[in-house]
């Protein structure tokens, strides 16, 4: 970083415009660092988040604070508030609410599961309403076991995550249910900050033409259009 006095001299031979340029690209440096160091943070909470997602031993707990059959999971569901909220809601009259508090770590998940057996052979799509309040990572997540409870597919919304403050919006993950798929397990999840509402969870099933947002067949969805004028 150049300092007052290598600036003050780069004043007096070229004028102020050089030192603003030269003080803006300073500044510019510091800020994309900064985004970097948050982007990587993003990116390590998200790749934690999907690797205990998909272990089929994680842990899970019954909690009062939700009506059945859902359950508490996550790495640290316990540092979380994860509650029915009957003043916040998408419709109706209540949405589930989980909320990090001060020095939260991992992530807290809700979920439940049942029986595959009529999606068999078909694609689904999973949507919900979620809003967030200063999260850093929020979304829905589904997953597809086999009969030897081996993974046969999963999305936990990884790359297009809800973030910051946002108000409802629909999410949607679109897996394909093989024929052998024993059981489908999906809930929502919040990620270390801030909080978030989930409202109105739907399944249908979908025609082939619809992509899946499966991350494992090596084909993830991009988070938003890209290179739309084809200049890059």
């Amino acid at each position: 970083m150049l300092t007052q006095a290598t600036l003050g001299i780069l004043s007096s031979l070229f004028g102020g415009t050089v030192v603003a340029v030269v003080t803006y690209l300073g500044n510019r440096k510091r800020v994309a660092a900064e985004a970097r160091k948050l982007d990587a943070e993003a990116q390590r909470a998200q790749a934690e988040t999907t690797s205990i997602l998909t272990n089929l031993g994680v842990g899970l707990a019954s909690t009062p604070n939700l009506p059945r059959p859902w359950v508490a999971t996550g790495t640290r569901w316990f540092e979380y508030d994860i509650t029915v909220d009957r003043t916040v809601y998408h419709t109706g009259s209540a949405s589930v609410r989980i909320a990090a508090r001060d020095g939260s770590c991992g992530f807290a998940a809700i979920k439940q599961s049942f029986n595959a057996s009529i999606y068999r052979d078909r694609r689904l799509r999973m949507t919900g309403f979620v809003k967030t309040r200063r999260a850093l990572h929020a979304a829905l997540w589904m997953r597809v076991d086999g009969p030897a409870d081996e993974m046969l597919a999963f999305d936990n919304m990884h790359n297009r995550s809800v973030a910051a403050t946002q108000d409802w919006q629909q999410c949607q993950i679109i897996l394909d249910i093989p024929r052998r798929a024993k059981r489908i397990v999906f809930g929502a999840l919040l990620v270390e900050v801030g909080e978030m509402w989930v409202d109105d969870i739907e399944f249908d099933e979908v025609t082939h033409d619809v992509p899946v947002t499966d991350m494992l067949d090596g084909t993830p969805v991009q988070a938003r259009p890209q290179n739309l004028s084809f200049e890059d």
